[in-house]
């Protein structure tokens, strides 16, 4: 399940000359673009819950590659046959703070890997993981070959 579109993968495409830290910055800074390119909506923090319909609510890393080829596969599901799900994506760079979660997908508890994410449906949040679980949620909404989520990613360097 590829797409002719953004690849979020391509966010860490190494750049000559560029040390490991600045690209994961400037993955970071491009991430937000890349979502607005995307068929899902970026999040801040404080934005509201919808309280009607589905919606999923996905942190990734951008050092992540696990995390960046999920983006692909969620966008590319959704240029299918959409679910009645919007998506909702964030920086976990934004969450830096151990107790951050707690108000916005409660029950979650300590936050070691990433993904995160939570499933909310008409308001009320039903689902929530990080790390396998998060990866395992998505790919149960959208109908993903589990595999397509823990194949190795592969990254190019740009000429």
């Amino acid at each position: 399940m590829e797409q002719a579109g953004v690849a979020f993968r391509e966010l860490l495409t190494h750049r000559p000359g560029e040390e490991p830290g600045d690209a994961q910055r400037r993955a970071s800074r491009e991430l937000p673009g890349c979502v607005a390119e995307s068929r899902m909506n970026w999040w801040s923090l404080g934005d509201p819950v919808p309280g009607a319909g589905r919606r999923l609510l996905l942190g990734v890393s951008v050092w992540a590659g696990y995390d960046l080829r999920l983006l692909d596969l969620v966008d590319a599901a959704l240029a299918g046959a959409p679910p009645d799900v919007a998506v909702d994506v964030f920086d976990m760079a934004a969450a830096c703070e151990p107790d951050w979660f707690e108000p916005y997908l409660p029950g979650i508890g300590d936050v070691c890997i990433t993904p995160v994410v939570g499933l909310w449906e008409d308001g009320r949040l039903v689902e929530r993981g990080a790390g396998y679980a998060a990866r395992r949620i998505a790919a149960d909404l959208f109908g993903f070959d589990p595999e397509g989520l823990v194949s190795r990613p592969s990254f190019t360097a740009a000429s």
